[in-house]
């Protein structure tokens, strides 16, 4: 595994884990949760959710002691840890969501403690009511110093740029909070029920639908400077900007109500991590976004991701410069650290 790069911390946003402590409430129901846990046969939880999704709950998953080996192993510095994205309760009972947000953030802050400097958690929050999520954004940032969130593509099927939402990016952007979105849940799941297609094709259009209805929503036109990374190399949205700005120029632009500028404009805000399994597509969406917008994600430690994230950045970027910039560099000043 490529370990540090120059100077460099190299940083992994998106890396996921489960602490312990919350999936111990969980399993126990002290935690109430949209679903059931069950027993597996070897004896391991699986918590089968009344959405659908089934997210088993694994040592290599849950236990801490793997958390510093796997960092090492990958040669990465600083994790932005964030739950399972099954488990982020997005589209439940607002109440539930509320209590499995406080044990997922609670949780967290005690691994962040554990690993001072090696985790920075990014919080699960209720975004099904906008209300209940900015009082537990405003805890964890205030009680924990939290640094970010990770959302879904969509919360609950409502659009990221839903107007009614606008409350939370408000927030974040107040706050200079950095937010990743990860792609769950895609629409027209009765299409893709085969072949994994809800993965391997949902999901990259999910997150461009997100990035879409963030741009034409005028999202980032009323909030400049909002720092939010879609996951898996921003899905299918880098090789969509060009018809973007073809529908603006004309469409878009002739109509009276347009409120935002051509889509491209704002692609100094927004950022993708490096998760695009191909080095032919890393390279063009460092080219299309931009050398300081790409960020280093493995999507530890499921199997849609990468053992060496830092190794496949290196061996597909020949600019030693560019390559700091993704590891690390740029996620360095979107943190503030």
């Amino acid at each position: 595994m490529e370990g540090k790069v120059g100077m460099t911390t190299t940083i992994d946003v998106h890396w996921h884990h489960v602490p312990r402590a919350f999936a111990e409430l969980v399993i126990s129901g002290e935690v109430p949760i949209a679903g059931q846990v069950v027993t597996k046969d070897d004896g391991s939880a699986l918590v089968k959710l009344d959405n659908g999704f089934k997210q088993p709950l694994p040592p290599f998953l849950t236990d801490p002691d793997t958390i510093i080996a796997d960092l090492d192993a990958a040669g990465v510095d600083v994790a932005c840890a964030s739950i399972a994205p099954p488990l982020s309760h997005l589209d439940c009972d607002p109440q539930i969501a509320l209590g499995v947000s406080r044990a997922i953030n609670d949780a967290y802050a005690e691994v962040a403690e554990r690993y001072e400097g090696r985790i920075i958690p990014l919080a699960n929050l209720p975004l099904q009511d906008v209300g209940l999520a900015l009082q537990e954004l405003k805890r964890v940032v205030n009680d924990y110093g939290f640094k970010g969130v990770q959302v879904g593509s969509n919360i609950g099927g409502k659009n990221l740029g839903d107007e009614s939402l606008f409350p939370f990016w408000e927030q974040v952007r107040e706050q200079d909070l950095f937010v990743l979105s990860h792609g769950l849940s895609p629409l027209g799941p009765e299409r893709m029920s085969e072949h994994e297609l809800k993965n391997f094709v949902g999901l990259p259009i999910d997150t461009a639908v997100a990035v879409g209805s963030m741009v034409f929503g005028g999202i980032y036109e009323r909030l400049p400077g909002l720092k939010i990374c879609y996951s898996h190399g921003g899905g299918a949205f880098p090789c969509l900007v060009g018809r973007w700005d073809h529908g603006y120029r004309d469409r878009l632009s002739k109509q009276a109500d347009t409120t935002i500028r051509l889509p491209s404009e704002y692609l100094k805000d927004i950022y993708a991590d490096s998760l695009n399994h191909d080095p032919a597509g890393l390279r063009y969406l460092v080219e299309r976004l931009g050398e300081d917008q790409v960020l280093l994600g493995s999507d530890h430690p499921f199997d849609m991701g990468e053992a060496d994230p830092i190794g496949k950045v290196r061996a597909a970027i020949g600019d030693p410069a560019v390559v700091d910039k993704i590891v690390g560099g740029t996620a360095t000043r979107l943190l503030n650290l």
